[in-house]
């Protein structure tokens, strides 16, 4: 019998270890945060889990989410890209363009073209900064300028409409009974690949390496700058076809639309929040696309409960400073973690 009690014990306190260790995984806990905020907003309106909702909801993620992929794995490089809005844009006006141009075309070669044309962005921005060494926040806020001024002098502040009926019903096609767009899935489906890449390989090892401690990864045969001109054009392709997915969903290619929605930020805001350093060298991606699920619900609560608009743009910004003063937070930590370590393996030689 007192066999049997301690056995218990033993297996209560395995379990309660377990789930201890649960909680201190970053996307374990946003996805608590997540669905926290999800039964506060469900109080307050339950309409926040009607079929309708549900659906815009993950629409508004598709976006975002595939500019996680875009902005994630540089941060975690050492660098940075805040012309992913423009280069969106600017892409999807190149891919609506030929689409109206050359109807003939199959909307898939058209995409590769475009996102070709977003690779060559990455190329622009790799050699401002790894080659003229400029900084990468006044490289990437010169190229936004920019791919902004060309798309609306291309425009002339004019939408360009698409009439593709292959292209536009994959916009319109949803699956679980009308509850999720099917671009959500593909959505999920590109994190994943990336989420796996970036865990799992050597490639991702070292951006990490790349944006943690560049001695070290030059010691370990690797350079940099190379992994950063891989992760601009990869920032390039992946926020074109940000912008792709955004012309399919809404049938039309649109001058300012994408750079007004902010997807790059709100992005930005998720990997963050989901533990990617802005210093670059830790956080996952898995934890940054639960980060913009609290993002997106967040906003969505907002939008459900009726907030003026100007509330909802003014939340956002709030989110990424908070997220910015956790993520410094962490940073002097590490430093100071570091630095006792440090100083105790000095004391014991």
């Amino acid at each position: 019998m007192e066999k049997s009690i301690k056995q218990q014990q033993s297996l209560g306190s395995k379990i309660l270890h377990v789930i201890g260790m649960l909680f201190r995984v970053k996307w374990v806990q946003l996805l608590l945060i997540a669905a926290i905020l999800l039964i506060v907003i469900y109080n307050i309106n339950n309409a926040v889990l009607s079929r309708g909702n549900v659906r815009n909801l993950l629409r508004g993620t598709i976006v975002p989410g595939i500019m996680i992929v875009a902005v994630g794995p540089l941060l975690a490089g050492g660098g940075i890209d805040l012309a992913a809005a423009a280069q969106a844009t600017l892409g999807s006006i190149v891919f609506a363009n030929l689409l109206l141009f050359f109807p003939g075309l199959p909307w898939g070669i058209v995409a590769i073209i475009a996102l070709l044309v977003g690779a060559v962005f990455g190329i622009i921005n790799a050699f401002l900064i790894n080659k003229l060494n400029f900084a990468a926040f006044i490289a990437t806020i010169a190229t936004a300028t920019i791919y902004q001024g060309a798309t609306q002098g291309w425009t002339g502040m004019y939408e360009v409409m698409v009439i593709n009926e292959s292209l536009m019903s994959l916009g319109r096609l949803t699956i679980l009974n009308d509850w999720v767009p099917f671009l959500f899935v593909v959505m999920l489906v590109i994190v994943a690949i990336y989420v796996y890449i970036m865990a799992n390989t050597q490639f991702g090892r070292s951006i990490y390496m790349a944006g943690g401690n560049q001695a070290a990864t030059r010691l370990a045969g690797l350079e940099p700058k190379r992994i950063r001109t891989i992760l601009y054009i990869n920032s390039g392709v992946m926020s074109v076809f940000a912008g792709l997915a955004w012309v399919t969903l809404n049938r039309m290619g649109h001058p300012t639309a994408i750079m007004t929605n902010m997807p790059n930020f709100v992005a930005l805001t998720a990997v963050i929040i989901g533990g990617v350093s802005f210093n670059g060298g830790s956080g996952t991606l898995a934890a940054g696309f639960f980060g913009l699920v609290v993002v997106r619900l967040f906003d969505n609560g907002l939008m459900i409960i009726g907030a003026p608009s100007y509330i909802n743009i003014a939340a956002q910004g709030l989110i990424l400073i908070v997220a910015l003063i956790i993520d410094h937070i962490n940073t002097v930590r590490q430093r100071r973690a570091i630095a006792a370590n440090a100083m105790s393996y000095s004391k014991a030689k």
